[in-house]
C-alpha cells in the first residue's frame, strides 16, 4: 500500500506541473492564485511536501482541470 501511495502522489506531481507549464503559468503565479508560497508549490512539485485537499481543489481550478483529470481518474 505505500508503494502505491507514493506512486501515485508523484503521478499527481506530475500531472501538476505538466497542466502548470501547459497553462504557461510559473510556480509563482500559480501560489498567488491560489494563496500559497512559491515554495509550497516547489515542494509539492518535487515531492518533499503531499498535496492537501483544500490546495488540490484551488489548483485544478485554477490551472482549469477537472478534479477526475489532475488526480488521473479521467
Amino acid at each position: 500500500m505505500q508503494e502505491f501511495k507514493k506512486d501515485y502522489n508523484a503521478k499527481i506531481r506530475a500531472r501538476i506541473k505538466k497542466y502548470r507549464k501547459l497553462r504557461g503559468y510559473s510556480q509563482e503565479f500559480l501560489a498567488e492564485k491560489i494563496d500559497r508560497t512559491r515554495e509550497h508549490i516547489n515542494r509539492i512539485e518535487n515531492g518533499k511536501e503531499t498535496v492537501g485537499l483544500n490546495t488540490f481543489i484551488r489548483i485544478a481550478f485554477t490551472l482549469d482541470v477537472s478534479l477526475e483529470e489532475l488526480a488521473g481518474l479521467k
